[in-house]
């Protein structure tokens, strides 16, 4: 078996009810009411599980359709399903860097729509809705891209729960926030485990 840590890149699905209005060209963006919405929702332990359920590489997957990489990776890899935990803390991306989520809307509306406008932008980029990624599938500039997988082999004995998955909540120097994961790895034995 084997254990792999990083960004897979895989953001949250853009929720069926959240607004979207026209910025330059043809690009979408989510509307400041949508914003609002997420972040109340991520402001509680409820609502995160709820926004997981959005993350195209959980098994229980609620949006549309997931992208190719999505469907590439959960192919290749088992990750922890994250809207099955009690918590599963805030979104590793795309956080102002420096900022810190707590539990109320107004500071993680700074932290995860607080950037400001890049070149030729009319809102923060994490608005921006990305539905470039392939099998047409609408992303947000959001989720828990920092994570862990693994992946056995058929004839492994090995069994591999994963016992928590939290994110830092200290500032970073960058739009990503570093996670811990802490695995339980057992080897089955042909009576039992």
């Amino acid at each position: 078996g084997a254990l792999f840590v990083g960004d897979f890149n895989c953001r949250l699905a853009c929720p069926p009810w959240a607004s979207l209005e026209s910025a330059e060209g043809e690009e979408q963006i989510l509307t400041e009411a949508a914003a609002e919405t997420i972040c109340s929702k991520l402001a509680s332990a409820h609502g995160r599980r709820e926004m997981a359920q959005l993350d195209p590489l959980s098994p229980f997957f609620a949006g549309r359709s997931r992208s190719r990489q999505a469907l590439r990776l959960r192919d290749m890899l088992k990750f922890d399903p994250l809207d099955e935990q009690s918590d599963p803390g805030f979104p590793t991306y795309k956080r102002t860097p420096g900022k810190v989520p707590g539990s109320d809307s107004h500071n993680l509306m700074q932290v995860f729509f607080g950037m400001p406008p890049e070149k030729r932008q009319i809102a923060s980029p994490q608005r921006y809705v990305n539905g470039n990624l392939g099998g047409g599938v609408e992303e947000l500039q959001m989720g828990w891209l920092d994570r862990a997988a693994w992946r056995l082999l058929p004839s492994s004995r090995l069994i591999i729960n994963v016992l928590s998955h939290t994110g830092m909540c200290k500032p970073a120097l960058s739009d990503h926030a570093a996670t811990v994961t802490v695995f339980q790895v057992k080897m089955s034995m042909e009576d039992g485990v």
